[in-house]
């Protein structure tokens, strides 16, 4: 390797299931929950961050996604191909493939050799009579589960430019004046605040000046010599069903039929930082040290506002869906907490729909004194945990 290249082994060990999305959502016609059985669900209780059961609600142990090809070159051979091509260009909703196969007398037995793979539905209870989105991780072409590069640096990219204005390596007061005004104003989320946000980029990161270039192209970006991998491919076997559980300021919970493919806590997920000398200045020491102001300022203007959350001790990451717009962006690092607040909410209400920005009550955030005033959390092995938390190491 040339000199001034240098390349770290990083791992990232998975504390919070870690969704990383395909952009694909199984339809009720993919796939079919294996070894059901009833029960039911009333609540979530906080103080014990457990179960309730009561009656409405269903519990699983697996599901299995079904290779279509395959089953259908199997029900053709059965005498069902006619009924099978009618269920999958049937447009009634309420139509899944479990009430299909009980109306051609067929059973979970006949579907198991077909398909692609079962997956464990951990803490998963669903209420009865509502449909279930289940989101699809990114596999490799093999149907190895894995973490794009494109993920991972930018995860640490943000926390970089966090880190930066923290440690106001930059006067950032024109950028905060130039957001603060943009955000009260409605734009569609592709536009919104686009031209504002890249201007804070540009002035922490388009440091090169290369000849022959203006300050915004790419070229100037000293993090073009910060290249991180794909993760080494994990296993279907380190993947679990997980269930969106939404939680408030006041401790209450609600579960969402919304289940996603999700990296198991206790998952070691492995890849390489290649630092290019001549380009980034960026040490392992610093991205540590980045890292800690990263999560302190996370857990002071944003996590500690949830009640009964603990603060997980290391160098903590979020990863993923799910893991929240505020570890995603830098309001808070660029304008405290009560104006970063006021500028979270103005977020959210100018690119949400009104409907929707009235159903969640963003007009309510800075009352309740944190913005947004949702945490995303999930249950594994009877324990409530964060979207996409995980612990760093590098050697």
């Amino acid at each position: 390797m040339k000199d001034y290249l240098k390349e770290y082994k990083a791992t990232l060990k998975v504390i919070g299931p870690v969704f990383v999305g395909s952009g694909k959502e199984l339809s009720k016609k993919e796939y079919l929950f294996l070894e059901g059985q009833s029960s039911g669900y009333q609540g979530y209780g906080h103080q014990s961050r457990g179960y309730s059961r009561g009656s409405g609600g269903q519990s699983n142990k697996k599901i299995g996604v079904i290779d279509i090809n395959r089953f259908y070159a199997y029900a053709a051979r059965k005498g069902k191909r006619n009924q099978y091509e009618e269920f999958l260009l049937s447009t009634d909703r309420r139509m899944d493939f479990s009430h299909w196969l009980m109306d051609n007398r067929m059973s979970d037995r006949d579907v198991k050799p077909y398909l692609k793979y079962e997956l464990e539905c951990g803490d998963t209870v669903l209420q009865r009579g509502t449909a279930a989105q289940v989101m699809e991780c990114i596999k490799d072409p093999y149907g190895d589960p894995y973490i794009p590069g494109s993920s991972l640096k930018g995860m640490l990219r943000t926390i970089l430019l966090c880190y930066r204005i923290l440690n106001g390596t930059s006067s950032y007061d024109q950028e905060k004046y130039n957001i603060q005004g943009a955000s009260g104003r409605h734009a569609s989320r592709i536009s919104y605040l686009k031209r504002e946000c890249s201007a804070v980029e540009q002035k922490a990161f388009h440091t090169l000046n290369r000849p022959n270039s203006k300050p915004n192209d790419a070229v100037n970006d000293e993090l073009s010599g910060f290249i991180v991998s794909d993760s080494e491919p994990l296993s279907i076997n380190d993947i679990v069903l997980c269930q969106k559980v939404e939680g408030h300021v006041d401790g209450s919970m609600k579960r969402l039929n919304l289940l996603r493919e999700c990296i198991k806590p206790g998952t070691e997920i492995y890849f390489t930082i290649t630092i290019d000398g001549t380009r980034c200045h960026v040490d392992m020491e610093g991205l540590k040290q980045a890292i800690a102001a990263f999560d302190d300022a996370y857990y002071q203007s944003f996590l500690k506002a949830f009640e009964g959350t603990d603060r997980l001790k290391g160098n903590v990451v979020y990863l993923g869906g799910g893991s929240g717009y505020l570890s995603k962006t830098y309001i808070y690092p660029l304008f405290g907490k009560r104006e970063g607040i006021k500028v979270a909410q103005n977020v959210f209400q100018n690119t949400l729909p009104p409907r929707v920005a009235s159903e969640h009550k963003h007009s309510l955030d800075q009352q309740l004194g944190v913005s947004p005033h949702v945490l995303k959390y999930t249950s594994f092995n009877r324990q409530v945990l964060q979207f996409g938390q995980c612990e760093f190491s590098i050697n």
